[in-house]
């Protein structure tokens, strides 16, 4: 019986190499078709670079990848009732204030989108949105510990790569020397920057 086994054990490991070895091969072939895509399009200046929470989290990290904690998303939240009830806006023991407060201790999504929703109504009634978030991004670009990302977008942007980002934050516009701000409302403005 053995015998018999030892010649199927081949071909199954022969079979499975080859089987491996097609698919590194394709995946090196799409891979490679990407990658010329891509730089067809850089050079034709046809690609758009979005960003996110994720580019200011990374570059605003210390050393042991720690975000700074007033811009993830429990920390902002819980910045913005902070900044309610040091600036004496709402009271602590207000029961929206307190629910909002309670909801960033649990793990539920809904709980934060409430707490998230209680901070912007609070704001908003005390025409300090705008405020706030100057308080909270305004000097962000000061406390950057790692530009490995700003730099290579940075670099993008300078062959032809248009930026677009999701943030509140100025940090693309700390980077770049010109930069098209579109609001909210579709109003456009522009913004020169000396760049780093």
């Amino acid at each position: 019986m053995e015998v018999c086994i030892h010649p199927i054990q081949g071909f199954l490991k022969n079979s499975t190499n080859k089987l491996q070895d097609e698919a590194s091969r394709e995946t090196a072939r799409r891979q490679h078709e990407v990658i010329d895509r891509l730089r067809n399009d850089l050079k034709n200046k046809r690609l758009v670079l979005i960003t996110g929470a994720g580019v200011t989290l990374s570059a605003t990290a210390d050393s042991s990848r720690q975000a700074l904690s007033r811009i993830t998303w429990t920390g902002l939240i819980r910045n913005g009732l902070d900044y309610l009830v040091q600036e004496g806006h709402v009271d602590r023991s207000n029961r929206r204030t307190r629910r909002a407060y309670d909801a960033l201790d649990e793990q539920d999504m809904d709980d934060l989108l409430d707490a998230a929703n209680i901070l912007r109504s609070q704001l908003d009634h005390n025409d300090l949105f705008p405020t706030w978030l100057e308080s909270v991004f305004g000097n962000l670009y000061s406390l950057v510990r790692n530009t490995a990302l700003l730099d290579a977008i940075k670099e993008l942007h300078e062959h032809g790569v248009m930026l677009l980002t999701t943030n509140y934050d100025d940090l693309l516009s700390g980077i770049v020397i010109y930069l098209e701000s579109v609001g909210p409302t579709g109003i456009t403005s522009s913004s020169f920057v000396v760049g780093t």
